[in-house]
């Protein structure tokens, strides 16, 4: 089972910026959690405060599930909700909405912190009740690190599949409808390891962030993608 990385209460803090040269001012600070490992990946704006994600693990166990988390606007926590199937750990890295209120998250569900097994995918209402779940992946291993929204109502994925047991996983992108199901999928990269981080739409196509392993030790990598979800041009940065 996995157990939530770098264990900690989940953390909220609330900063205001003043006028220039000003040092930020932290309104209010929150920590959330208990007994068990809380760990906050992603935060959305939703109706009357916002909606985390991440996971709650448990130290005893070593297991994890995914964790949405409810705030008002100062910070309270107002419910939550936990999913997975107790025998496995499952984490989520990102949210994202729709227009009709449907909260979709994505992560990863594993055997352990290294052995992520796939890509995936909650949809929730704002209530916090399961609307659908869906894998996606080989068999050989993955996961989901950024989930977007578009214009035509469906979700673009970005994240990490492995093709092999002992080869590295590859940048994967994916576009899935409102109900989860698989329309369109690209692999990006080469024969090393790299993984898509982030995803944001663009007006015809995609602008994807994330790792690119080549020669050397990782660099930023950036991918522009058509809206086919193939690779337009691609660019690395790094200082060594």
């Amino acid at each position: 089972m996995i157990k939530c990385p770098w264990p900690a209460l989940l953390t909220a803090v609330l900063i205001s910026w003043f006028p220039a040269f000003a040092q930020p001012h932290v309104d209010w600070l929150r920590l959330y959690g208990g007994p068990d490992d809380e760990v906050g990946y992603a935060l959305l704006p939703v109706s009357g405060g916002w909606l985390v994600a991440g996971c709650v693990g448990s130290e005893l166990t070593g297991t994890s599930d995914g964790l949405a988390l409810w705030l008002n606007y100062n910070g309270d926590s107002l419910t939550s909700a936990t999913f997975g199937n107790g025998s496995r750990g499952e984490v989520f890295y990102s949210i994202a909405t729709s227009s009709d209120s449907i909260y979709v998250l994505v992560g990863t569900y594993s055997i352990g912190f290294w052995l992520r097994r796939g890509i995936w995918l909650v949809a929730i209402d704002l209530g916090g009740n399961l609307l659908w779940e869906r894998t996606y992946g080989t068999s050989h291993g993955g996961a989901g690190f950024s989930v977007q929204s578009t214009t035509e109502g469906n979700f673009v994925i970005a994240g990490v599949i492995s093709e092999s047991d002992s080869g590295p996983g590859e940048a994967f992108v994916m576009l899935v409808n409102a109900d989860g199901d698989s329309l369109d999928g690209s692999w990006l990269g080469g024969p090393t390891f790299d993984a898509g981080r982030a995803i944001l739409p663009q007006t015809d196509g995609y602008l994807v962030a994330g790792t690119f392993e080549g020669s050397n030790n990782p660099d930023f990598w950036l991918v522009r993608t058509s809206d086919a979800l193939d690779s337009v041009w691609s660019r690395s940065y790094g200082i060594g």
